[in-house]
């Protein structure tokens, strides 16, 4: 009762008019503070901190084509160099590739352009993921002449097919051509989250015959006891050889081995996003110091009413408890506000993401 009386008076004490300017700056201040760092927080979290979706994460790397006299240093492998990795390395218990390929949809409803991966068998063992339904790709799903299939993502199986479990099995029109679904893939691919359907990707040496064409994302999953370094000096041993046997199209060139997380997310943007959580951090506390300062001042302008409210006979712990009530009402709603602005903070942050 004493609570549900305090919080009466607090409430009519920051809303009255000679309260008003005071509330609102308090308030605005509040929002701003707490809202900007609960969004930085929450991007830091998501990109920086939280876990990404595969088993043993730490053993999965990227491996990446690199030519340091030509300045480049993160560039796409060539598929038959990709295959002659395979065939040599033996400091991952398997590699994988992706090429990136859309598609379009027509399988007797709307037609819809999709976004689409070509990945070789064992794409979804070496991230340690597994399939919502059914199996992912087989090394005979690349032959050249096997029955076409795919793998489309949860979402596309939930938005357009109800999330049926008779998808696996059934016959869709991916760019006019029927490809049996195998599979459904998780949404969530750890790198990319908007992927519509998944295809193997098929080895042929009339098109893939140069080995300077390239063009696939190349990934590994280091074998029991494997070191990074002891993986990466393989590579070099491995990409040196092929520079002496084919040396007009990888003469200079080597490759480079790196956690798939610092892929995932470059050195440099996690370099800022740990400045931009400091500095948020600093905007809180400048927040937090500026609503203190406004507390005292408004302290100030009411010595009078604390005087007669002392003289009426109110001891000092329950002038101290009204204070604390009205403090308490004004920093949740100040955090309510804060939580609103993060939410809208956070999914303008996610869009540039959710486009890639």
């Amino acid at each position: 009762e004493v609570l549900a009386r305090d919080l009466r008076y607090a409430w009519r004490s920051l809303t009255g008019r000679p309260s008003w300017a005071f509330t609102a700056a308090a308030l605005l201040t509040l929002a701003l503070g707490i809202g900007a760092v609960t969004a930085v927080f929450t991007v830091v979290h998501a990109v920086l901190l939280a876990p990404l979706p595969y088993r043993e994460p730490d053993r999965v790397v990227r491996i990446r084509d690199i030519n340091l006299g030509m300045g480049i240093d993160d560039f796409s492998a060539s598929v038959p160099n990709f295959r002659s990795w395979q065939g040599q390395a033996r400091s991952f218990s398997q590699l994988a590739a992706l090429y990136g390929a859309s598609a379009n949809l027509t399988d007797g409803g709307e037609p819809e352009h999709l976004n689409g991966h070509e990945v070789s068998a064992g794409f979804w063992s070496v991230l340690g993921l597994r399939p919502i339904a059914g199996r992912g790709f087989l090394p005979a799903d690349e032959e050249r002449g096997h029955p076409p299939v795919a793998m489309i993502s949860e979402g596309l199986w939930r938005r357009r097919y109800g999330g049926a479990p008779s998808i696996v099995g059934r016959t869709i029109d991916i760019n006019l051509v029927p490809h049996v679904v195998v599979g459904v893939a998780p949404q969530d691919a750890g790198f990319a989250s908007d992927v519509d359907v998944w295809l193997p990707l098929e080895y042929d040496p009339e098109f893939f015959e140069s080995r300077g064409d390239r063009r696939l994302l190349v990934f590994g999953r280091l074998a029991p006891g494997v070191t990074l370094e002891r993986a990466q000096a393989e590579m070099k041993a491995i990409t040196s050889r092929l520079a002496g046997e084919f040396p007009d199209s990888n003469q200079g060139w080597s490759a480079r081995v790196i956690p798939v997380r610092d892929w995932i997310v470059e050195a440099e943007v996690a370099h800022r996003l740990r400045i931009l959580r400091a500095a948020v951090s600093l905007l809180l506390l400048v927040a937090a110091a500026n609503v203190a300062n406004l507390q005292i001042a408004r302290a100030l302008g009411r010595l009078r009413e604390v005087g007669i409210r002392l003289a009426l006979g109110a001891s000092r712990a329950r002038l101290i408890r009204q204070m604390l009530t009205e403090s308490l009402l004004l920093a949740t709603a100040g955090g309510a506000a804060g939580l609103g602005l993060a939410w809208a903070g956070f999914r303008m942050a996610r869009r540039p993401s959710d486009a890639k």
